[in-house]
């Protein structure tokens, strides 16, 4: 059953940022992990509520790119 808490998490590559979507997830909570060098987390990859997206967050292109999705 999907979660109805949704979280964005900037930096999923970085400890905070690993951390915080790790215990956001064992709470029950949907996450949308993003970050500019993905490969940083290929361990994540099929964990259940979590969508990983690349995105540099200082780049209008790439922002516009992930609104688009």
């Amino acid at each position: 059953m999907p979660s109805s808490q949704t979280a964005i998490v900037l930096g999923i590559t970085a400890d905070i940022g690993r951390g915080l979507a790790e215990r956001l997830l064992r709470d029950g909570w949907r996450v949308i992990g993003i970050s500019r060098a993905l490969d940083r987390v290929d361990d994540l990859r099929g964990t259940p509520n979590l969508e990983l997206h690349r995105c540099d967050a200082a780049s209008a292109d790439s922002v516009e790119s992930l609104a688009a999705t």
